[in-house]
């Protein structure tokens, strides 16, 4: 049996720089397994509710749309280095509220908790459930 982690990180989405009116808005996922190592599968995975383009401003979402597509295509070699910059964000459309590693059973019930509803995605299966 392989076991099986991930590392996630909960952004929030703030209209203006000193809005304290924060949208919980996505979760980051990175997969990591000894076989994923082996295989070279080191993507990274978005998570957003249905409709959360709705309720960012028309200012930023084309932005955080480019910004999102960049980080699923970030390569192996520097998903590292994406991980530890999107672990502290501050400024910005998009902050860190936090940081941590789970299993994929506890990673439904912790986006769940953060975004307010239950992403429709088994986590323990081997599917894309990103953003798109």
């Amino acid at each position: 049996m392989v076991d099986i982690l991930c590392n996630y990180i909960l952004l929030e989405y703030s209209p203006t720089v000193r809005s304290e009116a924060a949208i919980p808005c996505l979760v980051i996922v990175h997969f990591f397994t000894q076989q994923a190592d082996l295989d070279g599968d080191h993507s990274l995975k978005v998570i957003a509710p249905e409709k959360w383009s709705e309720e960012i401003s028309c200012e930023h979402r084309e932005y955080l749309d480019a910004l999102i597509k960049d980080w699923k295509e970030t390569p192996h070699s520097e998903i590292r280095m994406l991980l530890e910059q999107l672990s502290h964000l501050s400024i910005g459309p998009l902050r860190t509220v936090h940081v941590a590693h789970c299993s994929p059973t506890d990673l439904g019930e912790i986006a769940a908790k953060f975004l307010g509803y239950r992403p429709p995605v088994n986590f323990g299966a081997s599917v894309d459930h990103s953003y798109e």
